[in-house]
């Protein structure tokens, strides 16, 4: 049994968890066959596989991360305290109170009271004082909402009462391992002893926490020896089915008594917490219809019904919805409670009222639509209606039940009768939820500072998935339906939604206080994650285009100081450019863009409300010498190409959702290229988009940008493609199939599809057919294959294909490209093969189009002959989506040009070869010398943008902080600076001269922080001057702002050249910024002391109080990014280590490995900490840990080979 170690672990571990536990009984079916094939086993395999095939993440969780023993901080044991642990730190949350009082001493937590025998309870806390779930932890706040150590770590066990927040009696009770474990939306709900039982998530810890809570029911008997012997009868003298939880709970735990909303479960308790006025819903029996206007329980987890009833698998268990209803047309109402001059809570609530007509295609008792975290108050079906006008007198089908399916985020009305195909129903429902602030997902608010005051405004954010967060919907994007949308709100703020204002009217609510009923014009049908709302106390600027007016809103000092003045000035025309372009009008008769102080989407593309971060919106009129102009150009285009892709016509699912990324993506270049024929497309395509994503798109890695809808199980994977690859590799091949058919094919080919599918969906397979008829209508362009063949093999693999050419004989072959050339044939998903198009030039002279659509070919119009004069370059204007390999001779006839004649060579092309050649060598399809030998030229180059991709190619951080590059250092010094003097003279007189002549350069404004950093990182002395210039002339006028594209250079090098007078200085600074942009980027620049006792004073604060905001772990972090720096830091955390972790926890793992990296280079480095590691950290995380040190000392191995050979080339050519 030894090579199965691991595996008897998990099997002990679910004897030990489920099977000793007699009062505990298993009701999940999934639980029950696993628990079963796992006793009858004949072997670990047997029970591991049958784990497997269930496929639980969550299962997985407690399984690998039984209950331990000891607090994490001081390694004490616990007699009887429970500890739960995660996928990162297994049995190391204390269940009680989280870690011993020690150790909770500036880590955020509140002590807690054991409940636990033979441990001493603390005296009970004030009523009144702070409650014991912190307000704003909840989480949905955090990126990483799927991680169990954020939950577990931020929310320890709630031992007070939800309402009336005072602390209960349980924490004297013995209720010996069934404790219950909360977070902020359903706490007290999970026993410790078992972190999920249900077997079917995948999602990750969120939904095991939240979702998916364990199927486990406390036994009759137990109820009662609980409520005779250890509990008081008024707390236990109610049970009930938790809000999420099939199995009941003492309410002792969670609600007192005298709190009005007991029958309601926590979690409505913690939605009510300030509405001490609501009142006690009455009770019902299961199976009772639903009376008007009663509230239901929370939601339930998937297959079980509101009374706690398990339900057999069904349509809720599947990511779709059952295409019985087809909704046409939404009443939707919605009253937030923000109002101004208020102390903003980290939550808001919020009700709403909705009325959605619906189309019956199959008859049905059962109604499914989404809804997520929504408390549902009334739901009624009304219908038949009849084929004219609506009539309220129409009939009603009876609604016997309202349960929620939270596994794929479903509510189900079951009826009473049968809807009959064919014929419309209405449904109407009423509802309840909070509104969280920052999340930035659902329906959320921002708190701000405008001309001296603190504001809050509320805005939504739809996309993909969180309309059902909003109101109760059939959240689809196929699912188009026209809205009428009605906002209530206090009379001192403006609401604005997809539509133009229809109207306002006033009500008084039962406080008497008055608010404003805005309605507002219908709609075009269009998806739900196209609904917008905001509501705000902002002003705007305006314009009108062709008749239709465009408004900008922001903050009051914004408008007033002009910073949206050029954004509304290029709105409009873009809107123009893309009509045109299309021949198709925007059919909405107005258009509000809103600038959020935060946004973490960056921009979104609500039809008629687009939304944006401020930073990507406004600007400074008076700031010239900035990218900023560029950067508000691209997100504008291609926000507002989304009216036509996406908008006005939708994907039909996520699986496709490149249609609207991709194209939006690659219409921002020929919008801004319109305005500006000047403008280098092709170059800032390369550098903006193909090089980023060629260089994360690997075949083992990546994935394709079209998938099968099958292959999608979880709402959580929706949200994963938003990602690189669905808008740099869509907007790539969606620019390479421009380039092989030609633009007005292509642009004829989109008229076609636009037209066809307006307010409507399609799928890849349509706009294949459309350009396809394009090309079957003429006669000039011949293709090896169909559109949609040639196109399915590049959207429907991962990865992308190098093409090799060897110029003696004229072969052409493709491969996939992979990291280090290693290939795993049992990882691969595709057959390797691409149809590939290669436009080419031979000797500076365009040719004719060839395809590759075989593995290799031969090509004997591209052999070259032994005359200096006779090169080829494949993959014109870098269009396609590969990369180019030559034969020895192939590249050396490139190096010979290139020492020639460099101009004889586009820009485009000179970036390519730079590219393709380093990036080769790296993953060792070239030897290192055939890339270094493309750099010989450098001395002659005078395009910023080629020498940019020769320092992010060759000045990489392996390089910077590799300790064995040291021998090197000098050599490529002096090589770099012979050639790069002259183009740092160009830049380094124009910098102090007059910038502003670069704010249409945006090349030069995106590679000159690059050539600074590089001239000064290799000791340039006027670079270094230049440095101290700009920065005491900042110090002394910071009225003066250093020239943004260069500020993070200079701010970096006046620290590391100045004193601890320039370091108190910055600090101050950053004390007074306000903008978490400025204060990042001060605060990443004090990193760049050169003096060790300043940098150990920064990163005290790592461990003390801090003025920092942004996490405190950064600051050791980003003093180790630093050559001087990464030493001190090292030393730091491990004199440190037991202050560190325990503050940040498994982050100071995170943070130490990070470090390590960047400072350990010889085998009794490694020895030594590994010897570290044995004494101060746990088992698993010394595995961990020791499994990145071997990665180190392989990474170290190749990197001495690498340098080795780097280090004799520049011996002999410098």
């Amino acid at each position: 049994m030894a090579k199965h170690k691991h595996e008897q672990k998990k099997w002990d571990a679910l004897k030990g968890v489920l099977g000793q536990q007699p009062h505990l009984e298993v009701r999940s079916p999934a639980a029950q066959r696993l628990l079963s094939t796992c006793n009858g086993a004949r072997s670990v395999g047997e029970c591991v596989r049958a784990e497997s095939q269930l496929g639980s993440q969550a299962w997985q969780l407690s399984l690998e991360h039984p209950l331990g023993n000891r607090c994490p901080k001081c390694q004490r044991p616990h007699r009887r305290g429970h500890h739960l642990g995660n996928e990162s730190r297994p049995g190391s949350f204390c269940a009680p109170r989280l870690a011993h009082d020690c150790c909770t001493k500036g880590a955020g937590f509140e002590s807690r009271s054991s409940p636990f025998p033979g441990t001493s309870p603390r005296p009970p806390e004030p009523q009144g004082s702070s409650p014991c779930l912190p307000a704003g932890r909840s989480s949905r706040s955090f990126p990483s909402v799927g991680k169990a150590r954020r939950l577990l770590t931020l929310f320890p066990l709630c031992t007070r009462c939800l309402g009336c927040e005072s602390p209960r009696l349980i924490q004297e009770a013995n209720l010996g391992p069934t404790i219950w474990l909360g977070d902020t939306r359903s706490p007290g709900q999970w026993p410790a002893g078992v972190l999920a039982a249900d077997l079917r998530s995948r999602s990750g810890a969120r939904s095991a926490l939240v979702s998916f809570p364990t199927t486990l029911e406390t036994a009759p008997g137990r109820i009662q020896q609980v409520s005779r012997t250890q509990t008081s009868p008024s707390e236990v003298s109610r049970f009930e089915s938790g809000p999420t939880a099939p199995f009941p709970f003492p309410l002792g735990s969670l609600l007192c008594e005298g709190f009005p909303f007991g029958p309601k479960g926590a979690r409505a308790a913690l939605r009510h917490r300030g509405r001490p006025d609501a009142a006690p819903s009455p009770t019902r029996s299961p199976g009772q219809p639903l009376p008007t206007g009663q509230t239901r329980p929370s939601r339930e987890p998937a297959g079980t019904a509101a009374s706690g009833t398990w339900r057999p698998p069904g349509p809720w268990d599947q990511l779709r919805l059952p295409p019985w209803l087809v909704p046409l047309h939404y009443e939707l109402e919605l009253w937030p409670r923000l109002r101004p001059n208020e102390s903003w809570a980290s939550t808001l609530t919020f009700t709403g009222r909705v009325n959605i007509t619906v189309r019956c295609t199959v008859a049905t008792a059962r109604l499914l639509l989404h809804s997520l975290f929504l408390d549902c108050e009334r739901a009624e079906v009304r219908g038949p209606l009849p084929s004219g006008a609506e009539d309220r007198t129409v009939g009603r089908v009876p609604v016997d039940d309202v349960w929620f399916a939270s596994d794929m985020q479903y509510m189900v009305l079951e009826l009473g009768g049968t809807l009959q195909p064919g014929s419309r129903y209405e449904l109407q429902l009423s509802f309840s939820s909070l509104v969280y602030q920052d999340l930035r997902e659902g329906l959320f608010f921002n708190v701000y500072t405008d001309q001296g005051e603190r504001r809050a405004l509320l805005a939504s954010q739809m996309e993909p998935t969180f309309a059902r967060s909003v109101f109760p919907c059939f959240d689809e994007p196929a699912l188009k339906a026209t809205f009428n949308i009605t906002i209530i709100h206090h009379p001192s703020y403006v609401a604005l939604s997809n539509m133009p204002k229809l109207g306002q009217s006033t009500k008084r609510d039962v406080n008497g206080s008055m608010w404003t009923i805005t309605t507002f014009s219908t709609t075009p049908p269009m998806p739900t994650y196209l609904v917008a709302f905001a509501i705000c106390d902002y002003d705007h600027v305006d314009r009108t285009e062709r008749g239709k007016q465009i408004r900008i809103w922001a903050r009051k000092d914004a408008i007033t100081n002009g910073n949206a003045d050029f954004a509304l000035n290029i709105t409009g025309p873009i809107f123009s450019f893309l009509e045109d372009l299309f021949n198709i009008s925007y059919p909405l008769p107005k258009t509000d863009i809103i600038a959020l102080p935060t946004f973490d989407n960056s921009a979104m593309e609500n039809w008629g409300l687009l939304i944006f971060d401020e930073s990507l919106l406004l600007m400074q009129p008076n700031d010239q010498v900035t990218d900023k102009k560029a950067v508000i150009s691209f997100i504008l285009s291609h926000e507002i190409g989304h009216q036509w892709f996406g908008n006005l016509v939708t994907m039909n699912w996520w699986n496709d959702i490149w249609l609207k990324e991709g194209f939006a993506s690659y219409f921002e270049f020929g919008v801004i290229n319109y305005f500006n024929p000047e403008f280098p497309r092709n170059e800032i395509f390369f550098s903006n988009i193909l090089h980023n994503v060629l260089s994360e798109d690997h075949a083992l890695v990546s994935r394709a940008v079209s998938l099968k809808v099958e292959n999608f199980t979880e709402t959580s994977e929706i949200n994963e493609l938003f990602d690189l690859f669905t808008y740099n590799k869509g907007a790539s091949l969606a620019r390479m199939l421009s380039s092989f058919l030609n633009e007005n094919l292509f642009i004829s080919a989109l008229k076609s599809y636009l037209k066809t599918f307006s307010y409507s969906n399609a799928e890849q397979d349509d706009l294949w057919r459309h350009f396809q008829m394009v090309i079957d209508d003429q006669n000039k362009i011949l293709l090896p294959a169909t559109v949609k063949s040639i196109m399915d093999s590049w959207t429907h693999q991962s990865g992308f294909p190098v093409i090799t050419l060897n110029v003696s004989t004229g072969v052409i072959k493709q491969e996939p490209f992979y990291l280090g050339k290693v290939k795993n044939e049992t990882l691969l998903t595709h057959n390797d093969t691409w149809i590939i198009p290669i436009l080419w030039i031979k000797n500076g002279t365009t040719q004719s189009l060839v395809w590759l659509d075989k593995s290799s070919k031969i090509f004997p119009e591209m052999k070259v002959s032994a005359s200096d004069h006779d090169w080829v370059i494949l993959n014109l204007n870098v269009t396609g989506y590969y990369r180019v390999n030559y034969d020895q001779l192939g590249w050396k006839k490139l190096n010979q040009q290139l020492e020639k004649d460099p101009k004889g060579i586009p820009v485009i092309h000179r970036l390519q070869l730079i590219d393709d050649a380093f990036s080769l060598s790296k993953n060792n399809y070239i030897e290192i010398e055939t890339a270094l030998d493309l750099t010989k030229y450098l001395a002659e180059e005078d395009e910023i943008i080629v020498w940019y991709a020769v320092l992010v190619n060759l000045i990489t951080k392996d390089l910077v902080f590799d300790v064995n590059s040291y021998d090197m250092y000098p050599l490529l010094k002096k090589y770099l600076l012979k050639r790069l003097i002259s183009i740092w003279n160009m830049y380094s007189t124009v910098i102090r001269e007059n910038m502003a002549t670069l704010q249409d350069d945006y090349l030069a404004l995106v590679a000159l922080e690059k050539l600074f950093e590089t001239a000064c990182w290799l000791g340039l002395e006027d670079c270094l001057q230049l440095s101290r210039e700009l920065f005491k002339n900042w110090a002394n006028h910071p009225e003066n702002e250093i020239p943004s594209p260069i500020k993070s250079v200079i701010l970096c090098y006046g620290i590391a050249l100045g004193s601890d007078e320039e370091w108190d200085f910055l600090l101050n600074m950053y004390a007074n910024k306000t903008k978490e942009e400025e204060r990042i980027q001060l605060a990443y620049a004090m990193s760049c002391s050169k003096n060790p006792w300043i940098l150990n004073r920064y990163m005290e604060y790592a461990i003390t109080a801090s003025p920092f905001t942004f996490n405190e772990t950064n600051i050791i972090e980003v003093v180790a990014a630093s050559e001087v720096g990464r030493y001190i830091a090292k030393d730091f955390l491990v004199n440190n280590w037991q202050a560190v972790s325990k503050r940040y926890g498994t982050q100071s793992l995170v943070t130490l490995m990070y470090i390590i990296g960047r400072t350990i280079s010889t085998d009794l480095q490694i020895t030594e900490l590994q010897q570290f590691f044995s004494n101060m950290l746990e088992e698993h995380q010394r595995l961990t840990v020791h499994a990145k040190l071997q990665t180190i000392k392989n990474k170290n191995l190749e990197n001495k080979m690498r340098n080795a050979r780097m280090t004799a080339w520049l011996r002999k050519n410098t």
